[in-house]
């Protein structure tokens, strides 16, 4: 990871999480729903999944934002198809979750790649995305499901795929309830 790493973090949670077995800090709480947060340098698993930061624990740390506008405290529901649409552009960052806004954030001016991550969740599956590369970038439609659903389309992206930066994307996890 890069010390002076600087990003934006979209992730969702289903459910508020408590998990023991993080580095640091432990016990951690994750709360459920739709957040955005500034990652900044190397933070610990710990600081992700609670959003905090906490000098004993890393050179880094996790800020949220700002939460959804309908979805802040709403958890994803297992199993359950989602199109997600992320426009970003020079300082400005939109997302909308099945065409209803949910996030608007402006005053962050960053180029960088685009990353999705299930920190908790096995069997996720991101599918139909694509990257333009005109300005604004978009990510139209990002389809979010667990494998469970049949036939998921294969990914394709254009001109070429972008290499992961950070972790950035929902946090669907299948087994609601359980921990890390």
């Amino acid at each position: 990871m890069n010390a002076n790493a600087d990003y934006l973090l979209v992730d969702w949670r289903a459910e508020n999480q408590t998990v023991n077995n993080l580095d640091c800090p432990s016990p951690v709480t994750g709360l459920a729903g739709l957040a955005l947060s500034r990652v900044q340098g190397t933070p610990s698993s710990g600081e992700f999944w609670g959003h905090l930061t906490d000098a004993s624990c890393s050179d880094g740390g996790v800020t949220e934002i700002l939460r959804a506008r309908n979805l802040g405290s709403t958890g994803w529901i297992p199993f359950n198809r989602y199109t997600v649409r992320v426009v970003h552009s020079d300082n400005r960052l939109s997302l909308y979750v099945d065409g209803v806004l949910e996030i608007v954030y402006v005053g962050f001016a960053s180029e960088g790649s685009v990353c999705f991550y299930g920190f908790n969740s096995e069997d996720v599956l991101f599918s139909n995305y694509l990257f333009l590369t005109s300005s604004p970038v978009e990510l139209t439609p990002a389809s979010i499901t667990s494998i469970a659903t049949p036939t998921p389309t294969p990914i394709e992206a254009t001109p070429a795929p972008i290499a992961p930066a950070g972790p950035t994307g929902p946090l669907p996890n299948p087994n609601p309830g359980e921990g890390v």
